[in-house]
């Protein structure tokens, strides 16, 4: 069944990679952003200027469309210099991102599969009650997959560490880690916790599985492989030809920031998927590291030619 299908963050690499997989299936596909992609992986898809957070996106808009991806969430890196985290949050995830998707429904869409987060679900209640950020994206996803009914299926895929590629999208982890390792050298150090990790190919797969046989109001916790920060540094510089990292040390990072791993730095956040998830959502397993190697080349290009993250 071909779907008119609206990826909002699809300029991203999450979203991109979502993009490209589902037209690769044969679906009408749209990517909404509020800047169109760079030439690249993501050419010959239709593009919609916009944000969630703009009335302007109506149902009018919308109503061309029947399922919607959304990979959009602000974090970080969107909150102004002037506004405080709380408000930033509160006012473009709790209430932003419910109010789009309750727009879609009303715009007569029939599915919405929602990119979240796994840190809400994996580290302590009075973590997550102490970090706006978290707080905000928890608050959402409980909003969102509330409208879940008959006349609309909602299912949220909680991502963990998402490596890979699409040809001219920047990733600001990615790109900042590698070009950490090639400046730093012999010198480069990584810090000592873990995380689990999943392929941008896998999450795509995935979401296309959830769009067809998601549960509606069901969140699902995304993963693949657990590792090291170290391992996954010496993955990347085994794809560059480089040899392994040789320090490990307990302290702040420049790239791994402490503001973001809100399980602490030395944390592994280890855990193996579902399998009953797995196979619903019909996505591969155990390539991520095959992956990193292999998009190593392509990030250590646009470090040495200079390309803006």
């Amino acid at each position: 069944m071909m779907r008119r299908v609206l990826v909002v963050g699809g300029a991203g690499l999450i979203g991109g990679a979502i993009a490209v997989h589902l037209r690769s299936l044969g679906h009408d596909v749209t990517i909404m952003g509020r800047r169109a992609p760079a030439k690249g992986g993501l050419d010959g898809i239709a593009f919609m200027q916009g944000s969630f957070l703009d009335p302007a996106i109506n149902k009018a808009r919308l109503a061309p469309f029947d399922t919607l991806v959304f990979a959009a969430g602000n974090d970080l890196r969107q909150v102004p210099p002037d506004d405080a985290e709380r408000n930033h949050f509160h006012h473009a995830n709790t209430i932003g991102v419910p109010a789009f998707i309750a727009r879609a429904k009303r715009a007569g869409m029939a599915c919405c599969v929602y990119v979240g987060t796994y840190y809400p679900h994996l580290v302590a209640p009075e973590v997550v009650a102490g970090e706006p950020y978290l707080r905000s994206r928890l608050a959402a996803e409980k909003a969102l997959l509330a409208l879940s009914d008959d006349t609309f299926r909602v299912c949220s895929l909680n991502a963990p560490f998402v490596p890979g590629k699409v040809d001219g999208v920047s990733s600001l982890p990615i790109d900042a880690l590698v070009r950490f390792l090639i400046a730093e050298g012999d010198d480069a150090w990584i810090i000592p916790g873990g995380s689990n990790f999943i392929s941008t190919n896998a999450f795509a797969e995935a979401a296309a599985g959830a769009i067809e046989r998601g549960e509606g109001g069901a969140a699902y916790l995304m993963g693949d492989e657990t590792w090291t920060y170290e391992h996954y540094c010496n993955l990347l510089l085994e794809g560059m030809g480089r040899g392994p990292i040789r320090h490990v040390r307990d302290e702040p990072h420049p790239v791994f920031v402490d503001e973001s791993l809100y399980a602490g730095r030395t944390t592994q956040i280890a855990y193996e998927p579902d399998p009953a998830m797995v196979a619903l959502l019909g996505y591969t397993r155990n390539e991520t590291a095959a992956v990193v190697k292999a998009i190593a080349p392509y990030y250590e290009a646009r470090a040495l030619a200079g390309t803006p993250i």
